[in-house]
């Protein structure tokens, strides 16, 4: 990520941010945001281990306290600008075939 687009996170609301974090099913599995999510409520994050629903459970009051911290702030920044990074990075199949006439894919269910 161009350090433009590093320094333009730290403008982004908090929620925002949380936002799509929550959303990316990828980093659902990461657990390295786990504590962020657990700061929310702990018993709910262990019984769900669901970020969005742990983003709907918050309260407003939580939320503007965890967007006064930080420290917080720095690694929900750090999440999201990896996050970001890996999906303009080259996947598996972009990386083993790179000379591959496909360059898109439709799923159909």
């Amino acid at each position: 990520m161009s350090d433009a687009d590093t320094s333009a996170i730290h403008s982004e609301q908090m929620i925002d941010l949380l936002r799509e974090l929550a959303l990316d099913l990828g980093a659902v599995w990461n657990r390295h945001a786990d504590d962020i999510w657990r700061q929310i409520d702990p018993d709910v994050w262990l019984l769900t281990r669901n970020p969005w629903l742990m983003l709907h459970h918050a309260s407003h009051k939580k939320l503007a306290a965890m967007a006064c911290d930080q420290d917080l702030r720095r690694r929900v920044e750090q999440q999201v600008v990896a996050r970001r990074e890996a999906s303009r990075s080259p996947a598996w199949f972009q990386k083993t075939h790179g000379g591959s006439a496909l360059n898109s894919v439709a799923y159909i269910s």
